[in-house]
């Protein structure tokens, strides 16, 4: 490469001539050349492989040459200054004598800092889910949910209700069992960390339904009331967008502890399934 800069300076009794890259400069040679006279030429030049080299000789008060291979500039320019040190103490320690740069000064460690305590986010959403393999037909739900999240940890509680839906069943063809899962709710707690916008979470989740059970089509008909409760997984993605707005996907799967039954006169009609699938969305707002 080009030499560069050519710098000529006199500092105390000694002449320097550097010729370096503009990136490299001039060291502050006072302390080097304290007490010393004569003339010396410094020459930085870079090799293909990116190491620098050192070439500096000396005019006065002998002449001589010497040649170093370092790896940075920082690492030249000391070594620049311990070869004139060495040429300004006599012509047989600058040419024998070792030149090591001087590394700079280590700093003093930092202070280990305390991490930040991770903090507490809360989240509201607003879902639909289709209900499977419960009762003989799908059945839709409505949710309504608060999360806490700590971390990648969440605990999430859920407010959910169906519709009505009626069903064939009993002693006679027109009698009926109308079902309405009236209110339930779902405790899940999260593994749910975050990758930029996406929040894919896996969930251990329990859920209790109150049933309403209504026959018709009978000379008596009854009612009464039933409690469906099971436990299962769920594993959901959603996307944040903007200010905390929140779009997502979940299905959950669960096994049916506790299933409501209706009965005519003592007799099974319809029974709920010993297991459940869940499927759906939901819109919500988290910080």
């Amino acid at each position: 490469m080009p030499f560069g800069v050519l710098l000529l300076v006199a500092v105390g009794g000694l002449d320097v001539g550097w010729v370096a890259p503009e990136s490299c400069p001039l060291p502050d040679l006072a302390a080097v050349t304290s007490g010393g006279t004569g003339a010396a030429v410094v020459r930085l030049t870079t090799t293909p492989t990116a190491r620098w080299l050192v070439d500096l000789t000396f005019n006065k008060p002998f002449t001589a040459t010497r040649r170093l291979e370092v790896a940075s500039c920082d690492d030249a320019r000391r070594a620049a200054s311990a070869l004139l040190q060495l040429g300004l103490k006599g012509a047989e320690r600058f040419v024998s004598g070792e030149v090591t740069p001087e590394a700079p000064p280590t700093p003093p460690p930092l202070l280990d800092e305390p991490s930040p305590e991770p903090s507490v986010h809360g989240a509201v959403r607003l879902g639909a889910l289709a209900h499977a393999f419960t009762l003989p037909d799908v059945a839709p739900r409505f949710t309504l949910a608060g999360a806490l999240r700590l971390g990648v940890l969440e605990l999430e509680l859920t407010v959910r209700a169906g519709v009505p839906a009626t069903f064939v069943a009993g002693p006679t063809d027109t009698a009926r069992v109308s079902i309405w899962p009236a209110f339930g709710g779902d405790l899940a707690a999260c593994f749910a960390p975050s990758i930029g916008s996406f929040r894919p979470a896996i969930c251990g989740t329990f859920v209790g339904e109150l049933w309403s059970l209504v026959g018709s089509g009978v000379t008596n008909p009854d009612s009464g009331t039933g409690l469906l409760m099971s436990g299962g997984a769920r594993a959901r993605a959603a996307f944040v967008f903007g200010p905390g707005f929140e779009v997502g996907l979940q299905v959950a799967a669960r096994a049916n502890l506790r299933r409501p039954v209706a009965e005519f006169e003592g007799t099974p009609a319809v029974s709920s399934g010993p297991f459940s699938l869940e499927a759906g969305g939901w819109l919500g707002w988290s910080r």
